[in-house]
């Protein structure tokens, strides 16, 4: 890579600061979110994408239109009362997928330049320990661990 485009860092008042944020927005959010969903409770449905949300509209206005639409096991204002929640959590969601995105992208990038900056330390020490150098010679045996190769599985030892 050899280019250092994360060169900051993020004070540790602001790091408190989003953190208790963030802590704040989900006690917010604590009640009306369920925590015992899982995996499987959605296995084997369909997902609401795009093309799902315009049928769901549709069926709804359908339905308020006429109301014996409605089988008698659902109830229309609890769908009603679903797709402002859903369409509440859809907007979150892509502004909470927007932030994490960010963070991510930004965090994978100072993982690459800090692999990049300690492979080639890696490399000058290397070197050094093979010319003798008491740098290299000390450094060597901490860093050299990273790139032995793991013990196959089988295999003594020895």
């Amino acid at each position: 890579m050899k280019s250092n485009r994360i060169n900051f860092e993020i004070p540790a008042s602001l790091l408190k600061e989003v953190n208790e944020a963030i802590d704040s927005v989900s006690a917010k959010l604590a009640p009306y979110l369920l925590t015992d969903i899982t995996k499987g409770d959605l296995e084997g449905y369909a997902r609401m994408g795009e093309m799902g949300l315009t049928f769901v509209n549709t069926a709804i206005e359908c339905a308020s239109t006429n109301e014996s639409l409605v089988p008698r096991y659902h109830n229309l204002a609890d769908a009603k009362t679903d797709m402002k929640y859903f369409e509440s959590l859809r907007e979150l969601n892509n502004k909470i997928g927007q932030l994490t995105g960010l963070v991510t992208m930004n965090r994978e990038l100072a993982g690459v330049e800090l692999l990049d900056f300690s492979n080639d330390v890696y490399s000058t020490v290397k070197r050094l320990y093979q010319a003798g150098d008491p740098a290299g010679i000390s450094a060597f045996p901490l860093l050299k661990s990273h790139y032995a190769k793991p013990r196959r599985k089988g295999k003594d030892a020895s």
